[in-house]
């Protein structure tokens, strides 16, 4: 029993302090980020014209007259988003982007963003329609322009690994790896992985 009672206590000891431990951690990252906040609160609006504004190539993107209703609501909304500013901001908060360009730009900023989404969105989605419909070397253009811009959409990567496995193209798929190692997002893990197991089936 004496044991038993002297085990208890060293283990109440040892969460006690490994709590004590956490929640000064814990105090410390939110002192900091409200901190950064504060901060960013602060920062003058600074000009963003010279951004990496992503220009849509309408001119070599396969566009095609003969096509069903939904492949051409795509790539109207393609033709759309054209006319419009697309930044790439993955793996930024909100914070780091009114510490870089000001809080005044953040709702512009967030606009353009959710233009970026909603195209690598579209593109996915035009992607899949013209492989199902056979245009096998559109779709991989339309896809690996997608991967080129930055996008994260795990299936935009799949579908265009399993273009380059399907014709042998074994340089295109580790390249195609290669990209997927460069991105600034929570889906970069699943999709390194989802590939070096597609790579790995013969």
């Amino acid at each position: 029993m004496p044991v038993i009672i002297g085990c208890t206590l060293i283990f109440l000891i040892w969460f006690s302090l490994k709590k004590s431990q956490a929640d000064k951690l814990e105090k410390k990252t939110s002192e900091a980020f409200w901190q950064q906040e504060r901060r960013s609160n602060t920062t003058k609006k600074q000009d963003i014209d010279g951004l990496d504004y992503i220009q849509i190539p309408i001119n070599t993107l396969p566009f095609r007259d003969d096509c069903t209703e939904s492949v051409k609501r795509l790539q109207d909304q393609i033709l759309s988003l054209s006319e419009k500013k697309i930044l790439n901001l993955t793996g930024l908060t909100n914070t780091e982007l009114k510490l870089q360009y000001g809080t005044a730009n953040l709702p512009l900023l967030s606009e353009y963003d959710v233009n970026f989404m909603t195209l690598c969105r579209t593109l996915n989605q035009w992607g899949n329609l013209l492989y199902e419909d056979g245009f096998i070397k559109e779709a991989e253009a339309v896809l690996s322009y997608a991967v080129s811009i930055g996008s994260d959409i795990r299936p935009t990567f799949l579908l265009l690994g399993t273009l380059y496995k399907e014709s042998s193209n074994t340089s295109a798929l580790a390249s195609l790896q290669e990209k997927a190692s460069c991105l600034s997002s929570m889906m970069k893990d699943s999709i390194l992985a989802s590939l070096k197991e597609m790579e790995s089936v013969n």
